[in-house]
């Protein structure tokens, strides 16, 4: 069930920020609604790599980050190791905000990518870039998933990038860049970095920026 608006008043009275319409796009599709036991959270739950996430009334009611975190990020998800996918809220303009990956263990994070949507989609193609043959059925049935879920979400040229990475063959690539680890993949990594700075290009992108607090 979609969230009601005062969920998102709520939101925005504490982080000072409107939730983008994307993410609200997601949640009234019940993409964000996991189902106990069953892996990447059931039929509906939208599986997006390393991004497990943040319903609306857990955005509003989360306090793991608070002795931590600097004013200004806002999570809306979790990596499977604890990291912080999170809004960076002063940079936001017209509902839109860049995205910060928080470690958990470090107290400097790095802009991933210039909105929520972005992150999202530079997320697929991470998951590409090393591919188990064993899994490849489920490889594609994400990619085709997430081609048919996202078009109305996505530039035509990312929905065109992912359609083209679901008819690719998995074969052995360069997946650091450093031209010592060759791995069966669907992406190398220098074509990762060059879709990455095609598709999701601004002032910020993977520069750093502290998001823990200063205790000293």
């Amino acid at each position: 069930m979609p969230s009601s608006p005062s969920i998102y008043l709520q939101i925005k009275h504490r982080y000072g920020f409107n939730i983008p319409a994307d993410y609200r796009y997601m949640d009234e599709k019940g993409w964000f609604e996991a189902e106990v036991g069953i892996k990447y959270g059931g039929p509906n739950y939208m599986w997006v790599n390393d991004m497990e996430w943040l319903t609306p009334n857990e955005i509003r009611d989360y306090t793991r980050l608070d002795e931590w975190t600097k004013p200004g990020f806002a999570p809306f998800a979790i990596s499977a190791g604890g990291d912080h996918w999170c809004w960076y809220t002063p940079a936001s303009t017209n509902c839109v905000a860049p995205v910060v990956l928080c470690p958990r263990d470090y107290y400097v994070g790095e802009f991933y990518a210039p909105n929520f949507i972005g992150s999202l989609y530079r997320q697929m193609l991470e998951y590409v870039i090393y591919c188990d043959p064993e899994v490849e059925t489920e490889i594609r049935a994400h990619l085709k998933r997430w081609q048919e879920c996202f078009a109305p979400l996505f530039p035509a040229r990312w929905i065109e990038t992912l359609s083209r990475l679901h008819d690719t063959p998995i074969a052995i690539r360069d997946i650091t860049g450093s031209g010592e680890h060759w791995k069966p993949s669907l992406l190398s990594s220098d074509d990762y970095h060059a879709i990455v700075d095609r598709d999701l290009a601004f002032d910020m992108l993977d520069k750093e920026i502290r998001w823990m607090r200063d205790f000293t």
